[in-house]
């Protein structure tokens, strides 16, 4: 069954959803710098000899040639990880619980239920076995 959380409770999901967004964010961060710099070493060695940098982008010489390409996978890692937090952060449409029956619904600005009890966002419930 379906109850209300407690003000405690409450706070506890809040920070936890926000650090699932800082540690989401860090995650795609982190992986877009090192895809782009793997890529950049590997994947795209032979292009990089018929076509080398320039001379002022040579980064770290012959044993590190991806540090050139460092600054703007940085700026790549960045901005993904700065979009994906604050698309994760958006409200959607809220899931409403029927306290009585149970039944879920999208929030429609409705909260009466058709079996007479009423609508809570679910964020402020929690499921007990009962």
């Amino acid at each position: 069954m379906w109850v209300k959380l407690t003000p405690t409770e409450m706070i506890a999901a809040s920070q936890k959803r926000y650090r699932s967004r800082i540690k989401g964010s860090l995650f795609i961060g982190v992986s877009i710098c090192g895809l782009s710099l793997l890529s950049s070493s590997s994947l795209f060695a032979k292009t990089r000899e018929e076509h080398p940098h320039p001379p002022h982008f040579d980064g770290g010489g012959p044993l590190f040639p991806q540090i050139g390409q460092l600054p703007s996978t940085v700026l790549f890692g960045f901005i993904g990880a700065f979009a994906f937090y604050f698309f994760a952060s958006r409200p959607g449409k809220p899931t409403m619980i029927c306290m009585k029956c149970g039944t879920a619904k999208y929030a429609d600005g409705s909260l009466q239920c058709k079996c007479g009890g009423h609508f809570e966002d679910m964020n402020n419930l929690k499921w007990v076995e009962s």
